[in-house]
């Protein structure tokens, strides 16, 4: 049987999903519970966290302690861990915390490596891999719990290079993804390799090494970035400049900042405090310095901000997207991300700067005990009417309207009541419909946007 998961909390939480389950959010009594496909609840609410099933089992949270429940709502392992990250690859289920370390489980609740770690991190892009943490040391492990790199590194492994920056015995070095020494620890404050080299300091002054750790280019930098196109940028007297693999400058150190080149532009800040332009790789600028903040180019536009806001310019310095937000990020296959205020309430524009997937347009506020709604800028919408209120959903939103009980139903963007607080529990629409229990007979199923009943139990 077909298990849809009835969350009943709005706060975050982690879960994965499959094509055969799926949470939806409700709002009534900030628990979990579940139901299957005729409406019906299958198992009752009283969770306080919970994860969707998985091959008929799902971890809860109850009393402070996750434990698995099948398909009939009883326990395969009674709530005995303090923290759980569901992975679900092959034999492994789970990382768990039990008495304060962190192991391995399995989908019973069986411990395939024994908790020993004070900390166990899932690597994200490499699914057998951990990184851990025991004795005040990192290293990694695999999924039968057999190191990979030992555990005697002063910081985190970040198992994605394939030349891994590490530190021991106070000193930085590197190693290959075996755990295999292939730079002994010598320097300080090393960086990534970027094109083959990397920026480390010797002394007080930084270099580059190449991956035999053979010193490229003599430390005669107070910084070093990454190269990017060929060039990095290095500091001489407190000034930015750019360097390219030989050592030698072609720009002369001469703003008070930069990152580096992309596509052919590099962002630069010729005084402290002053405004931003760009110059190409022959050290002319190109658009004269006038923003506030500029980042890089990704897809012939960069995100660059003045008084007015945040917007999108070309490379000849125009906004292409007017400055009518208040941060954006670099577009990625033809999508950008941007927001209208400071509370990362996270828009999606296509280059002809049209919103194609607002994420919220309105949010709920609280005034005086009674919630309404504000739009992005903080201007009220709809005025505080409400006991409750919620998010916008397919363009309606869950409000509460207490009387002798909290009673639940429907607002369109107008703030017009369109489904009446008839419900003792509601949740968010979805495909056009949305989960209800009626108040008056206890009955439950789905409604549509008119508020009709399109299934009942």
């Amino acid at each position: 049987m077909t298990l849809f998961s009835i969350l009943i909390s709005i706060s975050a939480f982690l879960f994965f999903t499959t094509s055969s389950f799926s949470i939806s959010k409700y709002l009534s009594g900030y628990k979990y519970g579940y139901i299957d496909d005729s409406v019906k609840v299958f198992i009752d609410i009283q969770f306080d966290q919970a994860y969707n099933f998985k091959d008929s089992i799902a971890p809860v949270y109850k009393d402070g302690k996750w434990g698995w429940i099948n398909t009939d709502g009883k326990y395969i392992i009674t709530p005995e861990f303090e923290e759980v990250f569901v992975i679900n690859y092959k034999h492994i289920f789970a990382t768990a915390k039990k008495n304060e370390k962190w192991g391995i489980v399995d989908d019973k609740g069986t411990f395939l490596i024994d908790p020993q770690y004070e900390y166990l991190y899932p690597l994200e892009k490499i699914q057998n891999k951990f990184m851990v943490w025991i004795n005040q040391k990192w290293g990694v492990i695999d999924e039968n719990g057999s190191f990979i790199i030992k555990p005697i590194y002063e910081n985190p492994v970040y198992y994605d290079e394939e030349i891994i920056p590490v530190k021991w015995d106070g000193k930085w070095g590197y190693i290959d993804q075996t755990g295999k020494v292939l730079i002994e620890n010598k320097f300080e404050d090393p960086k990534r390799f970027s094109e083959g080299l990397s920026a480390v300091l010797i002394g007080d002054k930084y270099g580059y090494i190449d991956t035999d750790g053979e010193i490229i280019i003599q430390p005669n930098f107070g910084a070093g970035l990454e190269f990017q196109e060929g060039l990095a940028a290095i500091v001489i007297n407190n000034k930015y400049g750019f360097i390219d693999k030989n050592g030698d400058i072609i720009i002369d150190p001469a703003y008070h900042k930069t990152y580096y080149f992309s596509e052919g532009l590099a962002t630069v800040q010729v005084e402290e405090d002053g405004k931003w332009g760009f110059i190409n790789k022959k050290g002319q600028l190109v658009i004269e310095p006038k923003f506030d903040a500029a980042s890089f180019f990704s897809e012939g536009l960069a995100c660059a901000k003045t008084e007015k806001g945040a917007g999108f310019i070309d490379k000849t310095g125009e906004y292409i997207i007017e400055p009518n937000y208040y941060r954006c990020e670099d577009f990625q296959s033809g999508i950008a991300q941007v927001t209208k205020d400071n509370n990362y309430d996270w828009i999606k524009i296509n280059k002809d700067g049209k919103e194609i997937a607002p994420i919220m347009a309105l949010r709920p506020i609280n005034v005086d005990s009674k919630r309404g709604y504000t739009d992005l800028e903080g201007n009220i919408v709809i005025e505080p009417l409400f006991d409750e209120a919620y998010q916008f959903s397919e363009n309606l939103a869950v409000v509460g309207i207490k009387q002798s009980e909290v009673r639940w139903g429907f607002i369109d963007k107008t703030g017009s009541i369109v489904i009446k607080p008839i419900y003792s529990v509601v949740g968010q629409f979805s495909e056009g419909m949305a989960y209800f229990r009626s108040a008056e007979n206890d009955k439950y199923g789905y409604i549509n946007k008119e508020g009709v009943v399109v299934h009942q139990s």
